[in-house]
């Protein structure tokens, strides 16, 4: 993963499913062996990236590319 390219980013482009509903954001995430699906009203998904920007800040501080 490179500098420039943030873990959202990432599990956006893997993602097979994104969809906006008229109220909530529903997210759909699979592989081979494991899937996963929740959704987020607008404000929660607001939180919910900048929990993921967070933790990728640490991440990328624990394991450099």
């Amino acid at each position: 993963m490179s500098k420039g390219t943030s873990f959202l980013y990432q599990l956006a482009r893997t993602a097979n499913d994104i969809e906006k509903l008229a109220d909530e954001i529903g997210l759909y995430v699979a592989s081979a062996d494991v899937s996963a699906s929740c959704a987020f009203k607008f404000d929660e998904w607001k939180k919910f990236v900048q929990g993921i920007n967070k933790a990728d800040e640490g991440f990328k501080r624990v394991v450099p590319d």
